[in-house]
């Protein structure tokens, strides 16, 4: 069972953290064009997407997920749970290109809403503006997480 949790079930947010990546693996040929598509289209109609479709688009974190949720004796969610996914994601998403930058993901928080960018304060004094693809309704201080300058989730 994939129960929603935050309007989103677990295999949702996977795929709204790797959306950002999307893109990229395109350009460098990991996926086709219609499994971006695809994946894309899964997140903007808010269906849920199998599990075959995450591991082909997404397929290194695909890997990293199922050896960290190996991996963590004593974690309570299951695989693919909400609870499961977003613990990966905010605290042991390692990204494959960078494996130094552990913060590839941040926990920031809105400062300023511009239209269809938002402000965001990561750390004391840096702000950024970011990407609110799911259109997401945020208002200034409230905490959100970011990957690749767009916005996630609401924390």
């Amino acid at each position: 069972m994939n129960k929603k949790l935050n309007g989103l079930t677990g295999r949702q947010l996977f795929v709204q953290y790797g959306r950002p990546c999307l893109p990229i693996r395109f350009e460098q040929g990991k996926i086709d064009e219609i499994t971006c598509k695809r994946l894309i289209e899964v997140l903007d109609k808010n269906l849920d997407p199998d599990v075959e479709l995450i591991k082909v688009g997404l397929t290194d974190a695909y890997d990293a997920y199922l050896q960290y949720f190996e991996g963590s004796k004593g974690f309570a969610g299951e695989l693919w749970s909400f609870d499961s996914v977003a613990d990966y994601f905010r605290h042991r998403h390692n990204h494959p290109d960078n494996p130094g930058n552990k913060f590839d993901l941040w926990h920031a928080t809105v400062v300023e809403i511009c239209g269809d960018t938002v402000k965001v304060r990561v750390g004391a004094h840096k702000i950024i503006p970011i990407k609110n693809p799911r259109k997401l309704v945020v208002k200034e201080g409230d905490p959100v997480y970011i990957h690749k300058r767009c916005l996630i989730e609401i924390a």
